[in-house]
């Protein structure tokens, strides 16, 4: 939900409410996930009246819904925070780092698939367009910009929702999916295999694995044939594999050879200390880095718990 697209533009406390349940009735039971921010209930609805107090007003069943859903139940744009270095984010001259803009921005920085939905109302006409395009870093000084699809009307949602794929359904199915999804990695299908079916099949594992993938597999692009990597892959090294928030690090366990994984392709033992972690549950995916010189490609030889107790 843009936040932004709340700016008091209604009219009466009633057009408020029936707006909220319209958007929430649409949201039900479709294959895409409704976020909003902690702080939509803030922003101005009718006038300066804020939303939590024109839903405050509402009636019983009215206002139960509409606080359960955005004080409570969510989902929320920082319930799978994502964190990525220079983490501000604008839309023009407005701040949206912690709104919905930002976290769309976010998930499209690491080519997770991201849209927003704009309330409108009235004679404005600022967010009655798509792409919004949300800017990285500061206004005049942007280092990436993403381009988020916007939807204004609850048609759009309909064909939103159309047009996405199914996620995967098994463990069997999401490592089918990212075989084939990343071109450049050289996924070990029977250690992703045996890692990943010690456990009941988890969303989270699935979404967040996404996410990793998809960077390994754009820095693995940047691989040069001289084994030099290009400008956006040094910035995937820049982004996310430095400093306490990256998603990737190195890690010197006490037994190496706990980190020794068997490349099934040809027979080899490589060790890939290198990791990306998935907090919830504790899960980690190893890959060698960095590769051979001469290798174009990232070999990730397991995706399951978490190797190590520290």
């Amino acid at each position: 939900m843009n936040d932004l697209s709340l700016g008091g533009q209604f009219d009466t406390r009633e057009q408020a409410v029936d707006a909220l349940l319209g958007i929430f009735a649409k949201a039900q039971k479709r294959r895409f996930r409704l976020v909003v921010s902690r702080g939509l209930l803030s922003r101005p609805a009718v006038g300066t009246t804020s939303l939590v107090d024109i839903i405050v007003a509402a009636r019983q069943t009215e206002r139960a819904l509409l606080l359960n859903w955005l004080g409570k139940s969510g989902p929320f744009s920082d319930d799978e925070p994502i964190e990525t270095a220079n983490d501000l984010w604008w839309l023009d001259e407005d701040d949206v780092t912690d709104q919905g803009l930002g976290a769309a921005g976010r998930k499209l920085l690491v080519g997770e698939a991201a849209s927003s939905f704009s309330l409108i109302h009235g004679s404005s006409s600022r967010f009655e367009k798509s792409p919004l395009e949300v800017l990285q870093g500061l206004p005049g000084e942007p280092l990436w910009t993403a381009s988020v699809i916007n939807y204004w009307d609850l048609a759009g949602l309909e064909a939103l929702d159309s047009s996405i794929e199914v996620e995967p359904e098994s463990w069997d199915s999401f490592i089918s999916v990212c075989i084939s999804r990343y071109p450049n990695l050289m996924i070990d299908e029977q250690n992703f295999t045996a890692g990943l079916k010690k456990h009941p099949f988890h969303r989270n594992v699935v979404r967040r694995g996404f996410v990793l993938l998809k960077v390994l597999d754009d820095l693995a692009g940047g691989i040069g044939s001289d084994g030099g990597l290009s400008e956006p892959a040094l910035r995937l090294l820049e982004d996310y594999f430095q400093g306490g928030k990256a998603l990737f690090s190195d890690e010197e366990p006490q037994d190496k050879h706990v980190f020794i994984f068997r490349d099934n392709s040809n027979g080899d033992d490589i060790y890939c200390s290198w990791h990306g972690k998935v907090k919830t549950p504790q899960f980690r995916l190893h890959f060698q880095w960095p590769v051979p010189v001469g290798q174009r490609y990232i070999k990730v030889l397991y995706f399951g718990e978490k190797l190590t107790k520290w």
